[in-house]
């Protein structure tokens, strides 16, 4: 009689290697098509700012006990301004680390350096007069928190090989990722397909280039929020601020006491955005008293030069002046000696 053999019987059997290694080509030729693309359109990798890359920063500062370490502080002004390259070309030191946090005050990482390590360096903290509330104290608590109990051997490991990937492929940042692009197309926007606004390095410094949004209608925004944030500074609040102000002298007192210096900051703003800072926290009844308890502060309108540099959303330092508004800084900082036998 005759055999019959079905279908699947004579189909060739797939073994799990062949099946592994064409997916791996699929997988490799989409990435590639992907990287290309977006190359093709100026796009350049960035790296996520996020918390783990603040930990991996913060990480360093365990074991560099030395003097000659530097450590920024701030939010989003301080992540922007500062060009690390030229911060270290100014005073000679490679050892510079970033530990700024969008949209949050540095109180709580200035508190964690004081009482968790032995650093000795100095210390640049950016800091405007509200900074100083009660809820600036909370903002970079997180952050701080999340590396004491969560920075442990598996987050580094996959933080490492995140980063690699990040610093290769474009994909890796979730703008550029298929369902932004997806987004984009169904709503006809066209600003993704184009170089980014920021770009943020390795090393957690942060590139702004203004030039790719609206700035008319961001500026404004921008200065709408600040005012709205401002409705909480009340004139009540002078006592709370005060007791702050006292309890971050004691933290900065704890660096000085192990040869450490701190250098407060006041960042610039302009236009509108200065005017609302000046209405709710006037200068001379807030920066000023604080500056009267710490020698080593700085304000943007002291310092020659500073207050000329254009803001183009009126709060940051465009990727374009970053060079030249940290070599003013740098310059304003040797002269207080901060840097004098190091």
């Amino acid at each position: 009689m005759p055999s019959f053999t079905s279908s699947s019987d004579r189909a060739p059997k797939v073994g799990l290697k062949t099946l592994l290694l064409g997916t791996a080509m699929v997988t490799a030729v989409c990435v590639g098509a992907v990287e290309m693309f977006w190359r093709g359109h100026d796009v350049v990798p960035s790296y996520d700012n996020g918390i783990k890359s603040w930990s991996y920063i913060r990480q360093k500062i365990e074991a560099s006990p030395t003097k000659q370490a530097t450590v920024l502080l701030g939010a989003s002004r301080m992540i922007s301004a500062v060009s690390l390259a030229a911060y270290r070309e100014g005073i000679e030191f490679d050892r510079l680390y970033q530990l700024s946090v969008a949209g949050e005050a540095p109180l709580a990482t200035l508190k964690d350096i004081a009482e968790k390590t032995s650093f000795s360096g100095v210390v640049v903290m950016a800091l405007s007069s509200h900074g100083l509330y009660d809820e600036a104290w909370r903002e970079q608590a997180g952050h701080v928190d999340y590396y004491h109990r969560n920075w442990g051997m598996n987050n580094r490991v996959n933080f490492w090989f995140d980063r690699e990937a990040q610093s290769r492929l474009v994909s890796r940042n979730p703008r550029y990722g298929m369902t932004s692009v997806v987004r984009a197309l169904i709503e006809g926007d066209q600003t993704l397909f184009g170089p980014a606004m920021n770009v943020v390095t390795e090393e957690r410094q942060r590139n702004t280039d203004y030039s790719q949004i609206d700035i008319d209608g961001y500026k404004a925004a921008r200065v709408a929020r600040a005012s709205k944030t401002a409705e909480a500074f009340t004139p009540a609040r002078k006592g709370e601020w005060m007791a702050n102000l006292d309890m971050m002298m004691g933290y900065i007192r704890q660096i000085e006491k192990r040869g450490g210096r701190v250098v407060i900051v006041r960042m610039p703003t302009s236009e509108g955005h200065w005017d609302v800072d000046q209405k709710a926290l006037p200068r001379a009844e807030y920066w000023d008293v604080l500056a009267s308890k710490h020698a080593d502060s700085l304000h943007f309108m002291d310092i020659p030069g500073m207050a000329d540099i254009p803001l183009p959303d009126s709060s940051h330092v465009g990727v374009q002046d970053q060079a030249y508004f940290t070599k003013l800084l740098v310059t304003a900082i040797q002269d207080l000696g901060v840097y004098d036998g190091r």
